[in-house]
């Protein structure tokens, strides 16, 4: 028998019910990830239909900058 187990996280907005997915891009498993629009219709209509393919590199330096704009914003609102 051989298994495998697939992560995917979900980043929830808790106020509105709907979240975003991180996980591996269902046709590159190993090369690329897949951020997307939750499954549920809640997430579709809070977020829109999203679906962006990244690399590793790619989704790491997208992170960074989410959050050194996160904080910059929250820095500048005290």
């Amino acid at each position: 028998m051989t298994a495998s187990v697939e992560v995917i996280r979900r980043v929830f907005d808790d106020n509105e019910s709907a979240f975003l997915e991180i996980g591996p891009h269902p046709d590159y498993p190993d090369a690329a990830l897949e951020l997307r629009t939750g499954g549920d219709q809640t997430s579709k209509d809070w977020f829109g239909e999203q679906s962006f393919s990244l690399s590793p590199d790619f989704a790491i330096a997208l992170g960074l900058a989410l959050v050194a704009s996160g904080q910059a914003m929250n820095d500048e609102k005290k």
